[in-house]
């Protein structure tokens, strides 16, 4: 990860950065950032997404958005990656603060991603115009109103710093949520049990709350099954 420490005032900024090197070849992205690279073209190329401030505009000289092929299984990654770091950061460090802050990441990453899924030319990265397209897949039918819940709880949520939902239950229905489409193959490619928990434990370095939640929904599942037989 590029980035440089800087001090204003009492505030040390840190600030990240790729280069235009790493715009131009996916393979130095990966080395240089963090970020998923096809959200990074097009939260810079799209002058919708972002604006200069100051220096020269390489917009120009980046690949064009309708050339990138998108990586899906990378993005919907990083949804589960925040959902995980929710969930620890409730576990370990007992941080509710950041706990529902990264929450609200996995939902709007999550949005982003059934956005540009099932609308091929949708490439704008701000929340209001992933919540607006988000409806609009959903008065369409393409995807269920259920997600409508979770976008807007997290508007409210940046907004208020406060969800009219309790959290706990929240976040719980969003991970059963998200496995159900898993499950269903209701999104890029279906998954089922040992589908899920093998990406779960190949992402990144492993997402071990989220294994954990999996485990612990399934055992519920098997456990209801078996007291009806």
């Amino acid at each position: 990860m590029r980035y440089e420490k800087r001090q204003i005032n009492e505030v040390q900024i840190w600030v990240g950065y790729n280069t235009l090197n790493g715009y131009n070849n996916k393979e130095i992205f990966k080395k240089q950032s963090f970020s998923n690279y096809e959200w990074s073209i097009i939260d810079l190329k799209n002058p919708r997404n972002s604006i200069l401030l100051y220096g020269q505009d390489i917009r120009d000289q980046l690949p064009e958005i309708s050339t990138l092929n998108l990586d899906y299984d990378d993005i919907l990654s990083r949804s589960l990656y925040h959902i995980d770091k929710s969930l620890k950061n409730a576990v370990v460090f007992k941080d509710l603060e950041e706990s529902m802050n990264q929450f609200t990441k996995a939902v709007f990453k999550f949005g982003f991603y059934l956005c540009i899924y099932f609308d091929s030319d949708f490439n704008l990265t701000s929340i209001r115009k992933i919540a607006k397209n988000i409806q609009k897949l959903s008065d369409d039918k393409k995807i269920d109103e259920m997600i409508l819940k979770f976008i807007k709880q997290s508007i409210t949520f940046r907004r208020k710093n406060q969800f009219d939902i309790e959290f706990k239950k929240l976040r719980n229905e969003f991970i059963l949520y998200v496995f159900s489409l898993i499950g269903k193959g209701k999104i890029h490619r279906e998954m089922k049990y040992k589908d899920l928990i093998y990406f779960l434990e190949t992402t990144f370095d492993g997402l071990p709350f989220l294994i954990q939640m999996a485990k612990k929904i399934r055992n519920v599942y098997y456990y209801k099954k078996t007291s009806k037989m």
